[in-house]
């Protein structure tokens, strides 16, 4: 698995199991996703991002390749964390200089339901969320979100394409994009009077 862009482009993460492993507890964006997401985004220079069920980092860490102030991951897998603390030891040189603050990537190794009450009314540009497939958690996340006063300009969930999500009212699907076995659903929070 590779950074497909930016200040880390090409830089190989290891620690990750296959995406084709059903077995794996970890099941890494691909890069064609990874990659099809931030075309849409465009230019991601200073954003925060919060990467929800955070697996490898990956996409953390390519929003931070490509000039991101900032990102939060979180994911409750401790031989996962452990991997991922490793990845930004190694890097960790490479982000110093593009800014003041010497740890650009915060890794949160704790469950989602202990995480966001502690960002409670915090802004982010992106929020991406890859959540076991076939879950509870793409309806669950954004309602959560709102709860915890957590917004963003860009919410946006990973899901198995052959899954039927039943959304709540409290959510806007603006667009759906689907490649291969992932489909990205692009989500919009309906304003509560």
């Amino acid at each position: 698995m590779r950074i497909t862009a930016g200040a880390l482009r090409g830089r190989k993460l290891c620690g990750a199991k296959s995406h084709t492993n059903p077995d794996s507890a970890v099941r890494p964006t691909t890069a064609r996703v990874r990659e099809a997401l931030f075309n849409i985004l465009g230019d991601v220079t200073d954003w925060r991002v919060l990467d929800c069920f955070a697996g490898s980092g990956i996409m953390a860490l390519e929003a931070l390749s490509r000039g991101a102030a900032e990102a939060i991951s979180i994911e409750q897998q401790r031989g996962t964390v452990a991997a991922m603390e490793a990845v930004r030891q190694r890097i960790d040189g490479q982000f110093r200089g593009q800014s003041e603050r010497n740890d650009r990537w915060q890794i949160l190794g704790t469950d989602i339901r202990h995480a966001l009450p502690a960002l409670a009314n915090t802004r982010f540009d992106l929020i991406f969320a890859d959540p076991p497939y076939r879950s509870d958690w793409p309806p669950r996340l954004p309602l959560l979100l709102q709860q915890f006063h957590i917004t963003t300009e860009h919410l946006v969930i990973e899901e198995a394409s052959d899954t039927t999500i039943i959304w709540p009212e409290a959510v806007t699907v603006q667009e759906r994009r689907r490649y291969g076995e992932s489909t990205l659903y692009f989500i919009e929070m309906n304003r509560t009077k």
